[in-house]
């Protein structure tokens, strides 16, 4: 099964770079064809990554939060499927020039650990839940920063070449901005509340000290006050549309840092257990 797994992604990282590829030049010239293309060849990525987390799901059941190449490969498929959802409903294609880049980045980083797969450990469903809603609610940021960029851009607070003429209504960068932002909320909010009790009983007395577990609530207390105060009023668009950019850096920060970091951790158990062998 794994090497039919490798096999599949073999063929969808060339075509992932199509893609990307093809809807940079949509951004460019605003040529259709070149967005037909590029949704096309996206669709087609989409669909070969399904079978590879399907495969991954198959072969290491819920465990497969724990394979650290598993889980670039299942973000990438939540966000590009979160982006076909988008974009059905809000008809903004220049977006796909910021989401597909980025999925794009998750394959190449899980093309980089596919031959160094960790001993997998058997987590259980809380876990399996947790990591789940956290791949929802960082595609749902991930669209809100996209919509973020987008909105900046169009009022000239951020000034590259004349691409502000191309975009679509500002009204229509807000509603999406602050929906996909109020949305993922609440999926963040579970999410931690899972993660929360599944290291209080499973980790160590000093669970908090643990960097991914203490730039996660960091990120989640920035996103409850930016929350908050949006509710409040106390936030223009414009302030919010910043916000939400650098609470997604934060939250992308620790989803990274923690995944090198169980990656550290698998590899040294691994090692150990090896040289007790010998």
């Amino acid at each position: 099964m794994v090497d039919f797994i490798q096999t599949l992604f073999q063929f969808t990282l060339p075509i992932a770079v199509i893609s990307l590829v093809l809807f940079l030049l949509y951004s460019y010239t605003q040529k259709h064809y070149f967005f037909v293309y590029a949704t096309i060849s996206s669709i087609v990525t989409f669909l070969l990554l399904t079978l590879v987390n399907v495969g991954l799901l198959v072969e290491y059941g819920i465990s497969v939060v724990s394979v650290q190449d598993a889980r670039y490969f299942t973000f990438a498929w939540v966000l590009m499927l979160t982006y076909y959802i988008v974009g059905h409903v809000y008809r903004i294609r220049i977006l796909g020039s910021i989401i597909m880049p980025f999925a794009f980045a998750l394959l190449l980083m899980g093309s980089f650990t596919h031959h160094s797969i960790p001993a997998v450990r058997l987590y259980n469903l809380p876990t399996f839940v947790h990591v789940s809603l956290i791949y929802v609610a960082l595609a749902l940021l991930c669209i809100s920063t996209g919509s973020a960029i987008l909105k900046l851009l169009k009022e000239k607070s951020i000034r590259v070449f004349d691409i502000h003429t191309k975009l679509p209504a500002v009204n229509t960068l807000n509603k999406l901005m602050i929906s996909s932002f109020l949305i993922s909320f609440p999926f963040i909010t579970i999410s931690s509340l899972i993660g929360l009790i599944e290291a209080n009983n499973n980790l160590t007395s000093n669970w908090l000290k643990e960097p991914k577990i203490f730039i996660g609530l960091l990120s989640w207390f920035l996103y409850s006050i930016i929350f908050l105060f949006y509710k409040l009023g106390k936030l223009n668009s414009r302030k919010l549309a910043r916000s939400i950019i650098i609470v997604t850096v934060l939250f992308l920060g620790s989803y990274f840092l923690s995944t090198v970091y169980e990656s550290k951790n698998a590899q040294l158990g691994l090692k150990e257990v090896v040289q007790g062998e010998d």
